[in-house]
């Protein structure tokens, strides 16, 4: 007794000495402290927060996952699918730690399929986040929703906490709010908002490449420019990696496969060929379904690629491979982004070895876009003889066609007469100032400014949404580099007919097809200007039934419905229009309003080129082709359709009659001071002028001086 007595002092005395020197003692930590410690290892940012939430709404067997973020995720980060959603009776136990429905026993893990089997990550965000969650399971009678704090749901009724009943659709939305509002220092942490919606986006775009059988979106909630990504269902990786990098990247990708003999081993990829670099390396890798990293892995396939591309350049690398789940260890980390498995050296060794030899095929095989009609002009050529020949010869020589001046402002030079053109059909024959030096012209010398002349956006425009801006990119990515110099330095020469125009580039006489011209540059400005076009008020406007139904009458439609059909489908199209009014007059300057017992009409249409308006004809078909060609469902589509229907509107210059003074008058001024100074900057002429002689040569002074040389 006395000794348990003098023991118990001396623990005391101890505890006491030890608080005194400043020693901690050891002590149970409370419930709520360890969960929200363990929340900051599954929670670290919102991207994290998404990656959990996103794996569970497949889990759902979802194929339709939107995504809304309100800044960067922080305020606001809410997912909604269309999956098979949580009975009532589940869904107190849904916030839980160690609560799941994916496996039963430790060994569940070797055969385990699912992303989530912890039951961390809704017990981990409702930790830091105000958490609400709409459930609702097919053919129920109602959804069921509840908020949840600290892994409980809360506002519970009768001192039972159970969700409440509340409207809803078949599926789950998740919202997390004020994410980290009670960790202060996390919250601090953690990037801009833009930065956090790129890491954000970056996740949902690397999900819907693997998985196209589900239509991703995302977007930031409170924006109307509409979604940032915005996948189909059941697209094709290759698609959705368009989709998401751009077309340029897409039509770059090797695809290959490989396979270990007797491992169960399978997998297959795409990579960037030798004709595309990044200044970054993109690495997604995906083992039997899961998002993952492996550092080995990725460093070998760089030092792969290294051996094909030039210096300080990296490739793009998507891979799905398919092991057996008694190989792969996901009980890893807590938010299951490492994994461990087995045969790790034979996988590298295998990838590493398919990838090489599908790169070896394409280095012979590699693709040059070539320039088939107009070339980029040489150099000015030096003297026919070396510098070598020149010192032994001990002669001096006159360069000819340098532009170079000496100091005095004076030139020494010769003028080559091959270089010597006339620029200004207006100047009278005979006068000197018809021949002047063949350099490159000052952008839009000559010609008269306008806010409308060149290809620019004002300083009010919003941004361009992704979807534009891709259509733009696919614009760039076909330009004809040397038809774009044509354009940039050209001299007007005049109307050869009403199909072509005479245009000058520095030597060379070219001749021009002015529709397909004039359509590209209407499209492009249409994209360039897109959320920035003016509404051009119309005089009086114009009745859409009835253009409708009169253009439907005419005979090169070929329309084989009765009258009846046709009166239908012009009051269709008016309402599809109608419906629509708001975006096409925000983002394409076609106003369209409701006239009463008439119906819907076009009040004014956008201002693309000053003194070029459609013709009322086009303006028909503009009509007609928004209310049955444009796919309202998919934006790039929308707006590349819409577009497409501007630029056949805005083609036709006018009518052109040799024998009509006036009408010819009007006709070579809306060429000259509108249509060709707009291809002066900001245009990109695709290759197709070129291969389909949009744009001949007609002439080339040099080639003249070797004709008449041998007269």
């Amino acid at each position: 007794m006395d000794s348990n007595n003098n023991e118990s002092v001396w623990l005391r005395r101890i505890g006491s000495d030890c608080r005194l020197i400043g020693m901690s003692v050891i002590r149970r930590l409370p419930e709520e402290v360890i969960h929200r410690i363990a929340a900051g290892e599954v929670v670290t940012s919102p991207a994290a927060a998404l990656k959990e939430l996103l794996e569970n709404s497949i889990d759902a067997g979802a194929t339709k996952i939107n995504v809304g973020v309100r800044q960067g995720g922080l305020k606001v980060l809410q997912i909604v699918d269309n999956g098979k959603g949580m009975a009532p009776e589940d869904m107190p136990l849904a916030c839980e730690r160690f609560a799941t429905s994916k496996l039963k026993t430790f060994e569940d893990l070797q055969s385990i399929t699912s992303f989530g089997f912890r039951g961390e990550a809704l017990a981990s965000i409702s930790q830091v986040a105000r958490l609400k969650i709409v459930s609702m399971v097919p053919d129920a009678v109602c959804a069921y929703g509840a908020s949840y704090a600290d892994g409980k749901i809360v506002g519970a009724s009768d001192g039972q906490a159970v969700p409440k009943p509340c409207a809803g659709v078949p599926g789950t939305t998740v919202t997390a709010e004020d994410l980290f509002y009670n960790m202060p220092t996390r919250r601090n942490a953690n990037r801009n908002a833009s930065e956090e919606y790129r890491a954000i986006a970056d996740i949902v775009t690397r999900y819907s490449i693997r998985y196209s059988n589900i239509a991703f979106s995302c977007k930031r909630l409170g924006d109307n420019s509409g979604s940032d990504i915005k996948s189909t269902m059941n697209a094709t990786v290759l698609e959705n990696i368009q989709l998401a990098f751009g077309k340029n990247l897409a039509q770059e990708l090797l695809d290959f496969k490989f396979e270990i003999d007797g491992l169960g081993v399978s997998g297959s990829g795409l990579v960037s060929n030798a004709n595309y670099n990044l200044t970054r390396r993109t690495f997604i890798l995906f083992i039997n379904g899961r998002l993952v990293d492996y550092a080995p892995l990725k460093k070998a396939l760089d030092s792969t690629h290294s051996e094909f591309s030039p210096k300080g350049s990296h490739g793009f690398f998507y891979l799905d491979i398919n092991m057996r789940t008694e190989d792969l260890d996901v009980n890893v980390h807590p938010t299951k982004r490492e994994v461990r498995f087995l045969h790790g050296a034979e996988l590298i060794e295998s990838v590493t070895s398919a990838i090489s030899d599908r790169l070896k095929t394409s280095r012979t095989s590699r693709v040059y876009y070539s320039q088939s009609l107009i070339e980029k002009p040489a150099p000015e050529r030096r003297a026919e003889h070396s510098a070598n020949q020149v010192a032994d010869a001990g002669a001096s020589v006159t360069v000819v066609g340098t532009s170079k001046r000496p100091l005095s402002g004076k030139s020494t030079v010769a003028k080559d007469p091959r270089k010597m053109v006339r620029t200004d059909a207006g100047i009278q024959d005979g006068a000197m100032e018809q021949f002047i030096d063949s350099g490159p012209r000052a952008l839009g010398s000559g010609q008269k400014k306008s806010s409308r002349t060149a290809l620019k956006r004002s300083g009010k425009a919003p941004p361009l949404l992704t979807s534009v801006r891709n259509l733009q990119m696919e614009c760039e990515a076909q330009t004809h580099s040397g038809l774009q110099d044509v354009f940039r330095e050209h001299s007007f020469v005049g109307v050869a007919d009403g199909d072509h125009v005479l245009i000058q580039h520095r030597t060379k006489l070219m001749l021009v097809l002015l529709n397909p011209l004039t359509r590209e540059l209407m499209y492009q400005k249409t994209l360039l200007q897109f959320a920035d076009l003016s509404p051009a008020k119309l005089t009086s406007p114009v009745q859409i039934r009835e253009v409708v139904r009169l253009r439907l009458q005419k005979p090169d439609l070929e329309m084989k419905q009765p009258a009846c059909d046709r009166e239908e489908m012009a009051i269709a199209i008016g309402g599809v229009l109608l419906s629509h009014s708001e975006m096409l007059l925000e983002y394409f300057g076609i106003q369209i309003v409701d006239t009463g017992g008439s119906g819907p009409s076009v009040a004014a249409l956008p201002l693309l080129l000053e003194h070029h308006s459609p013709a009322p004809a086009s303006v028909a078909d503009l009509i007609l082709g928004l209310g049955t060609v444009v796919n309202w469902e998919e934006e790039q589509e929308c707006f590349k359709d819409i577009a497409e229907l501007i630029a056949d509107c805005y083609t036709s210059v006018g009518p052109w009659d040799p024998t009509n003074p006036d009408q010819l008058e009007r006709y070579e001024y809306i060429v000259k001071h509108a249509i060709l100074p707009a291809t002066r900057s900001g245009f990109f002429p695709p290759t197709y002028f070129a291969e389909n002689k949009v744009v001949r040569e007609l002439a080339s002074l040099e080639r003249l001086y070797r004709t008449f040389e041998r007269c």
